[in-house]
């Protein structure tokens, strides 16, 4: 299959069943192809938080979602949806990194200008979290 075609039948999903773990041996896999994305002269900037655990995804769901632990609090649809996901893989990044594995003379920049360097994995919005189905 070629990856326009892969592009195209790629689905967001926003719902899971808790109850349904994901393999381990799937798990492995999706973190052995993240871990070998593309990175700026092997600066390697990026790190993979995976949380399997139920009490671990309750604590970064409540860490990250504002007034969740507040009694009454009512989450939304989109909330309620991936909020039960059985495993959540958080990407965190370094752009310290990036920046100055960029402003290397080998890279033809000396400056530490983020505007001028390649986002890797592609375009991404701060704030818009992004769930996909293995």
């Amino acid at each position: 299959m070629e990856l326009g075609e892969v592009l195209r039948r790629r689905r967001m999903t926003r719902e899971f069943d808790p109850d349904r773990p994901v393999p381990p041996e799937v798990l492995a896999r999706v973190l052995d192809r993240a871990r070998r994305g593309p990175s700026a002269g092997f600066s390697q900037g990026t790190d993979l938080l995976v949380l399997t655990r139920p009490a671990d995804r309750d604590r970064w769901w409540a860490a990250t979602v504002p007034g969740r632990a507040d009694p009454g609090f009512v989450p939304d649809r989109w909330l309620r949806g991936v909020s039960s996901a059985p495993c959540l893989v958080v990407l965190l990044s370094s752009p310290e990194a990036y920046l100055d594995r960029y402003a290397e003379p080998d890279k033809g920049r000396t400056d530490r200008d983020a505007a001028t360097w390649p986002v890797p994995g592609g375009t991404w919005t701060p704030g818009w979290p992004r769930c996909w189905r293995c």
